[in-house]
């Protein structure tokens, strides 16, 4: 371990920066971490270089700078709450048998790689069941030639333990 400031060339070359292959800088301040990634791929001719990025406006930038991977927080945090609201909005439970078993409801989006498809297309476990798809004011009972189509809601009989994964397969894109 090395103790120092890493926009400084005497502490890369006492940290062997010229023997990493990749080097992540993860340092409060985006300047700093651009001048650590710059120097390792200038004087120390490292391959791959990763930035901490405060500032996700200066995403862009940092690219152009010849960065190879630059990391927000700030996009991460949102990307991960658009995908939480999105899996809620798609995806609603109703626990039966005291949890053992799930009724899931879950919405084929525009961008599904599941439409057109039929039932016994999808790769779906076993134990799952598409007991119904609603489909505008209709109710289907479907069988396995019955093909998926947008704005389809399935409604799933499945195990606690399967349920992720045929969400993951059904709302795919």
């Amino acid at each position: 371990m090395i103790y120092g400031d890493g926009s400084k060339k005497f502490i890369l070359e006492d940290a062997d920066a010229a023997s990493c292959q990749v080097v992540i800088a993860l340092t409060g301040s985006d300047e700093t971490n651009l001048i650590i990634c710059e120097m390792c791929k200038e004087f120390f001719h490292v391959e791959k270089t990763v930035s901490m990025l405060s500032d996700p406006s200066k995403t862009d930038f940092f690219y152009q700078m010849g960065i190879d991977r630059v990391v927000c927080a700030l996009n991460m945090i949102t990307n991960i709450m658009e995908e939480n609201a999105l899996m809620d909005e798609m995806m609603k439970m109703i626990p039966i048998e005291e949890g053992r078993l799930h009724i899931a409801e879950t919405a084929i989006l525009h961008n599904s790689t599941l439409i057109g498809k039929k039932l016994w297309e999808l790769n779906l476990p076993k134990e799952i069941i598409i007991g119904c798809i609603l489909r505008g004011d209709q109710s289907l009972i479907p069988r396995g030639d019955t093909s998926v189509k947008e704005g389809d809601i399935l409604l799933m009989i499945t195990s606690d333990k399967q349920k992720l994964n045929a969400v993951k397969e059904l709302t795919k894109s």
